[in-house]
């Protein structure tokens, strides 16, 4: 190893020198650069300068920091180069602390799990060998997305597909008319349904007891589509791949019987499965099971030429029997008492025809004559397999379905990079035969389109070692910004439509958490009668008044003003008000005012004869109110059909928010059963609230992120202002909340400026994937955000009581809130845990309740 320079070292005085002159007046200023390349001392410093670029440029292309197989070409710019380098920098120092976080994390479980030592004799000599416990070697590394060493199955198999702009032909289906005709239309789903009412299912073998076959030669699928030729009814899934192709690919398909499993390489096999399967799937005396099929049904279409008839769908079965969850993981374990492991593939359609049994008996238990259960499994799994894949088509307006671009508020010039950048990414995409989403995410396509980088340097921190071939076009991607910035006033209009779009679906979601009012008459109101005077009063008895009616419009009915606090003798009767003079005013205002003639005098109101009866006396009946009316010395409309006591006032409810974020389902299951405590308790009411994701739609896809429940709208930060309280519920990430509860947050800024939410109580409930992943300090960490917001945390303490301190089982919550514990995402919340949400949400009404009251 070198030694460093001293101060009286060569390297130290040559380092000077040179510093010297290209500092001193020799320093170089544009057009005199030949004149001083004369000079010796300032020629040497150039090459010196020349050999730190050289320097530079070989660190740049070293495969082994990039970890690429071809880096990027490094700029010529020094701008760009002095940017790329940073880049570079932050990712290796970036990836050298995942690498010793990596081998530390490695080497503590390997630690823990110990290891065996042997003593072997070699040679005559005692030699001590440690042999790793397989536990330890079947440990599964972790796999980024990015790894060009990986070649893609395409490219392996020499599969070849048809990305061309044009709409997908359907060649095995039959045409009329110039339709194509599913075969499916020609049958009748009610003759696939199997009514007969057999004993208890049977168990299927162990699944290490159970025949298997991994098919990946043409004798071994020949072998399966003879066994699957003679059998009733088969259990079928596939595994599919989007990220490294445009249109996708169909990796496995997992098949079984009642006695067999088979898992089927439909890469190395492709063009045989359509050949072979193509008549066996569309038997209609094969029932075919499958879980949430509606992505299979396509990918067979799509890859094979592949056309369903009768098939059962349990996703859709548990639906129809209104089970608490739809997952197939949750009826694994409901019906099977089976934990879904994601190492045996198998494992998807190994249980799921014995998950058939179960379901069709209590399908047809819970089925009536006017309600047939199983018949409506099979239509809706009938409507899944008659839809029919469709080719994504480019088109001028393509680029407003990407995901995020209508909340993201861009304006003229920064949508027209977007549909130049979405134009590009579609071309390269569809000739290289890569998804849009490895060539470039929807949200690097925004964030470009918002910052439009003018040069390179400035596009190369969004792109650099996370879209490859991004970097390989950096000029042409910042032309196609410059020509698209000119082109911005083509699209002023869609700008213009978009914030309309936008504004429109925040009120709808407004208008959709209200409640119709309902139009009823009014048949009295508290008034408010000014002073009459002696020549007043000598004169008509009747005068032109104005009343106040406060429309609540949070519930179904109307009701007087309560401010109004008026003695007895100034209540007064009034006539009713038309329906139409009512929908009229809500059209204007939520605060009507009427001009109303009634009687005034000693006629106008006795004592428990007007609007507010009297304690000691019952109202009178319709037959007394229309003698007062004829008596009466002012004449009074016959209000004898008229129903004149008013349906009793419910009084507004409470709100409490329940505002979460749940990607896998677990805080969501909470935050439904949180509603259930918030709704028991009379007066309060829950709403349930998502926040946006923030995730593209195709990284959802490849996390196996299922779809949101459609019937819980997203919230934006101004409706936090209509809570009374707030439970907001989360997942952890290192301890702290997920980034899209933390993006939601950082809405709220106008709120925190205003102190919009002061004074409302709020509390948490999070999801956690080990029992040490912060059940607590997930909730604690971020209190701070109630803190700016001057809000008051309501923790849950130990008023669960007995449940807080039983030691029996793992359970999730703490004294912060409910909890849950998700494992690797396919443990769902137990009955406990979901006791403790729901004791949360009766917890949290009752405060906000007794907040209410005072």
């Amino acid at each position: 190893m070198g030694e460093e320079p001293t101060s009286s070292s060569p390297l130290k005085e040559e380092a000077d020198s040179r510093r010297a002159v290209v500092s001193g007046p020799l320093a170089y200023s544009g057009e005199s650069l030949h004149f001083f390349n004369n000079f010796g001392d300032f020629k040497s410093s150039l090459k010196g300068i020349g050999e730190s670029e050289s320097f530079s440029r070989g660190i740049a292309a070293l495969d082994t920091i990039l970890g690429i197989k071809k880096p990027p070409r490094f700029p010529e710019d020094l701008d760009d180069a002095s940017a790329s380098l940073a880049v570079l920098e932050d990712e290796f120092l970036c990836r050298l602390a995942i690498s010793m976080d990596e081998f530390k994390r490695s080497r503590e479980e390997k630690e823990a799990e110990g290891a065996k030592d042997e003593t072997v004799s070699a040679s005559g000599s005692s030699v001590n060998v440690t042999t790793k416990d397989k536990r330890m070697i079947a440990v599964p590394p972790r796999v980024p997305f990015h790894i060009p060493t990986i070649p893609r199955p395409q490219d392996v198999y020499k599969i070849r597909v048809n990305n061309n702009n044009l709409p997908f032909d359907h060649v095995w289906l039959d045409t009329g008319d110039g339709n194509m005709i599913h075969p499916l239309l020609k049958l009748s789903v009610a003759d696939f349904v199997d009514r007969k009412s057999e004993s208890e299912p049977v168990e299927p073998l162990h699944l290490e007891s159970t025949p298997f076959k991994l098919v990946e030669t043409w004798n071994d699928f020949e072998m399966v589509v003879a066994k699957l030729r003679h059998v009733d009814e088969l259990a079928v899934d596939l595994e599919h791949n989007h990220y490294r192709s445009f249109q996708g690919l169909t990796c496995l398909m997992q098949i079984s019987t009642r006695d067999e499993d088979f898992v089927i390489d439909t890469l190395k096999l492709r063009i045989y499965i359509g050949m072979y399967l193509r008549e066996i799937f569309k038997d209609p005396s094969k029932r075919k099971v499958m879980h949430g099929a509606d992505r299979d049904i396509i990918w067979l279409q799509r890859d094979f030429g592949i056309y369903i008839c009768n098939l059962f769908d349990t996703g859709q079965a548990s639906r129809v029997l209104q089970m608490e969850r739809n997952s197939l993981e949750y009826l694994l374990r409901h019906f099977c008492g089976v934990e879904a492991n994601k190492e045996y593939a198998r494992e998807d359609t190994h249980y799921l025809l014995y998950i058939y049994d179960h379901m069709k008996r209590i399908l047809l238990a819970e089925s009536s004559d006017g309600n047939d259960l199983i018949l409506e499994v099979y239509k809706r799994s009938s409507t899944i397999c008659l839809q029919l894949y469709k080719k994504e088509i480019f088109t001028n307006t393509s680029f407003l379905n990407i995901y995020g671009l209508r909340d993201a508020d861009l304006n003229a010039t920064q949508l027209a990079v977007v549909s130049a950048l979405y134009q590009w990414r579609d071309y390269i995409a569809r000739e290289q035969d890569e998804s849009t989403g490895y060539i470039l995410p929807n949200k690097t396509l925004i964030e470009i389109a918002k910052q439009m980088p003018p040069l390179p340097g400035a596009l190369i921190p969004l792109v650099m070692f996370k879209h490859p071939v991004v970097e390989q076009h950096l000029s042409t991607v910042i032309e196609i910004i410059k020509n698209s910035i000119g082109n911005a006033f083509s699209f002023e209009m869609i700008a213009r439509q978009l914030k309309l779009e936008r504004i429109e679906a925040t009120a709808t979601r407004r208008r959709a958490l209200r409640p119709k009012p309902r139009l009823s008459t009014i048949s009295c109101i508290a008034v408010r009668s000014p002073p009459v005077s002696p020549s007043i009063a000598a004169g008509p008895a009747t005068l032109l008044e104005s009343v106040i009616l406060r429309l609540n419009l949070s519930l179904d009915v109307f009701e007087a003003s309560e401010a109004v606090r008026l003695p007895r003798d100034h209540l007064l009767p009034v006539q009713p008000l038309a329906e139409s003079q009512i929908s009229k005013s809500i059209a204007r205002t939520p605060v009507v005012e009427f001009f109303i003639p009634f009687p005034t005098g000693e006629h106008a109101m006795g004592k428990g004869g007007g609007c507010v009866p009297s304690k000691k006396r019952r109202q009178a009946a319709t037959s007394e109110k229309t003698a007062a009316a004829r008596d009466a010395p002012i004449p009074i409309e016959d209000r004898s059909s008229v129903e004149t006591t008013p349906a009793p006032l419910p009084p507004a409810k409470l709100k409490v928010f329940i505002v979460f974020y749940s990607m896998y389902g677990h805080v969501e299951g909470l935050a439904k059963r949180m509603k259930t405590g918030v709704d028991g308790v009379e007066g309060v009411e829950g709403v349930l609230y998502r926040v946006p994701e923030t995730l593209p739609a195709e990284i959802l896809e490849q996390m196996k992120a299922p779809p949101n429940d459609l019937s819980i709208p997203e919230i934006s930060a101004a409706e936090l202002v209509e809570a009374d309280g707030i439970l907001f519920g989360f997942p952890t990430r290192f301890g702290s909340m997920a980034a899209q509860m933390k993006a939601f947050f950082d809405t709220t800024g106008q709120l925190w400026r205003e102190q919009k939410l002061a004074g409302k109580p709020a509390g948490f409930f999070v999801s956690t994937g080990t029992q040490g992943g912060g059940q607590e300090t997930t909730a604690w960490t971020a209190i701070t955000q109630l803190a700016h917001h001057g809000m008051l945390f309501v923790p849950i303490g130990y008023t669960f009581g007995a449940g807080m301190f039983k030691m029996d089982e793992i359970r999730g919550g703490s004294p912060y809130g409910a909890g849950v514990f998700a494992g690797d995402g396919t443990r769902t919340p137990s009955d406990v845990e979901y006791a403790f949400a729901e004791h949360q949400g009766r917890y949290m009404a009752n405060v906000v309740k007794t907040l209410g009251h005072h």
